[in-house]
């Protein structure tokens, strides 16, 4: 019986110490973490469960960090932490160590932080951030670097590889110069980012600047010495100034855009960003005093180049010479252009001029285009030897005294308008030349744009080159718009003063001008006729006329205004 005592007695003390080690486990092991790890301040609870160890709300602390962290499950293979706040600030922080020696092996996994990150300027908030072999992701965060305002969806970090993805990046930037149709600031959207800050890249997707105005396209980004370079395999953007009404955005490929380091460190718009479009054509821009500058090309590659089509296509392989260009708008305006740009006079685009019949695109009364027929063989065609002499004057005079001089454009009235239009944010003067206004009606969209302009002073100098001016007037006074549905001289002449255009008196030739800019909302002639009288004769008197034009004046009886529309 004794044995038997005895045996009763050991167990006893030993379920008594075991009762005792299982009571004071939970203290022993704070001691041992605490004293193991100085940075944990505090645990609120320890529980021991079968294969592992349960801590609630650990509180860490040093210096650039605090971290209240709500669970903390440790087992065999893995320290799994749940909930919590995590505040780094990254200027003060240094890697913690441990009287340790070494790794346990465990992975470490997170779920559900709230991390707040700060440096040097940047702060961070990042929800539901999660860790897992090397990956840190969060499902949302707000970012703050200098006053800029960004937020963040589905971001991961790659911490051995130290690179970025995101989803989403959403911020609004200031825009530093004054844009037409660009506000102060602007919503810039990144869609499928990645950036490595070890070799120094970023790609997206998508980049978007405003609402629906620039979009750009499998975008690269890579940091150089000196410069950051851009590559975009498409830019579309729906400008006003490019994009056509009803038609879409106008898109430029294959571009590569280089900015000096300055610009977007210290934003100094006094450096040269430069723009390269598909290896062919480069343009230097100077956003602080709008200046321009393209690189002597090809004339072929400053065509490809131009965004946007016209209606009739070129064969690129007539073409030749060469394009170069400076724009400067301030301090001191400044406007060279070299053009040695010729077009073979055999392209279809020419010849057919020089056919007996050929077809372009007009516009209805709803500007909707459609093809008409037009030529020397064709019913309304009036041949410019059978005007009187003041009817060309007349348009030259009011559309374009420097016809008879210049080959194709006036320099100094493109500059004009393209300052004009860049001070006043929309297109007030247009600057084209007659013959500009003739490729524009035959080949190109009536819709005011940038590209259609760039095409215009082209073909322009295509037409000086392989027709005469006299040709040139012709085509024009039979092509151009006088009103809905009212296309050439002698419809006009018919449909105004109910003659023949050969029999047009001065001041019937000079309405028939001065209706052009607007000639679906002209005045008719027996109210507006007496005006132009008047103007006849303030041009006689400045010397614009000679006096014998007076006598060329219609009598005022033979007006009518009968069957006249106005289209407003």
């Amino acid at each position: 019986m004794t044995w038997c005592k005895r045996l009763v007695g050991g167990l006893g003390a030993l379920f008594l110490l075991s009762l005792a080690a299982y009571l004071l486990a939970p203290s022993l092991i704070v001691k041992y973490v605490e004293d193991r790890y100085p940075d944990v301040r505090s645990i609120d609870k320890v529980e021991l469960e079968w294969g592992r160890l349960l801590f609630k709300k650990v509180i860490v602390e040093r210096e650039g960090l605090l971290a209240t962290l709500t669970r903390i499950t440790v087992d065999f293979d893995q320290v799994l932490i749940e909930g919590g706040t995590v505040t780094v600030d990254l200027d003060s922080f240094k890697r913690p160590q441990s009287k340790g020696t070494g790794s346990s092996g465990r992975s470490i996994v997170v779920n559900g932080l709230h991390v707040t990150v700060s440096k040097e300027g940047f702060n961070g908030n990042f929800e539901d951030v999660s860790y897992k072999k090397g990956f840190a992701c969060s499902s949302k965060g707000d970012l703050v670097y200098k006053g800029l305002k960004s937020s963040v969806h589905s971001a991961c970090v790659m911490v051995h590889s130290k690179t970025v993805t995101t989803e989403r990046l959403e911020t609004t930037v200031p825009i530093p110069i004054q844009i037409p149709g660009l506000k102060d600031e602007e919503p810039l959207r990144l869609e499928n980012l990645r950036a490595s800050f070890e070799e120094k890249w970023l790609e997206a997707e998508v980049v978007e600047l405003g609402d629906d105005m620039v979009r750009l396209e499998t975008v690269r980004a890579s940091l150089l010495p000196k410069t950051v370079q851009v590559t975009v395999r498409k830019l579309a953007t729906s400008h006003p100034w490019l994009k056509k009404p009803g038609g879409g955005p106008a898109e430029v490929p294959d571009l590569v855009v280089e900015v000096p380091l300055g610009y977007l460190l210290k934003q100094e718009m006094s450096l040269p960003v430069t723009v390269t479009q598909g290896g062919k054509v480069t343009i230097k821009v100077t956003p602080s005093d709008w200046h321009l500058v393209g690189a002597e090309a090809s004339c072929r590659a400053w065509w490809e180049a131009i965004p946007g089509k016209p209606f009739a296509d070129l064969q690129l392989e007539n073409i030749s010479g060469t394009l170069g260009f400076e724009v400067r708008i301030r301090p001191k305006p400044k406007l060279k252009i070299h053009n040695t740009c010729k077009l073979d006079c055999s392209d279809p685009l020419i010849a057919q001029l020089k056919r007996g019949k050929f077809t372009y695109f007009a516009y209805d009364r709803d500007n909707v285009p459609f093809e008409r027929e037009s030529g020397p063989t064709t019913s309304n065609w009036v041949s410019i030897a059978d005007l009187p002499v003041h009817v060309p004057d007349a348009f030259t005079l009011l559309e374009d005294p420097g016809f008879k001089r210049h080959r194709g454009y006036l320099k100094q009235a493109l500059f004009n308008s393209l300052k004009s239009n860049l001070e006043q944010g929309r297109f007030v003067r247009g600057g084209s030349t007659i013959t500009m206004q003739l490729a524009k009606n035959l080949w190109l969209q009536r819709f005011r744009t940038l590209d259609r302009k760039a095409r215009e002073v082209i073909l322009s100098r295509w037409l000086e080159g392989c027709l005469s001016k006299a040709q040139i007037m012709e085509l024009y006074l039979n092509v151009i718009e006088f009103g809905p549905d009212l296309y050439g001289i002698g419809a006009a002449a018919r449909h105004y003063f109910q003659k023949p255009a050969s029999r047009l008196a001065m001041d019937e030739a000079f309405y028939l001008a001065r209706i052009l800019p607007r000639p679906k909302r002209a005045a008719p002639p027996d109210e507006n006729l007496k005006r132009t009288r008047n103007f006849i004769r303030r041009l006689v008197g400045t010397g614009y006329l000679p006096d014998n034009v007076l006598s060329q004046i219609a009598d005022p009886e033979s007006v009518s205004g009968e069957g006249w529309e106005v289209n407003d």
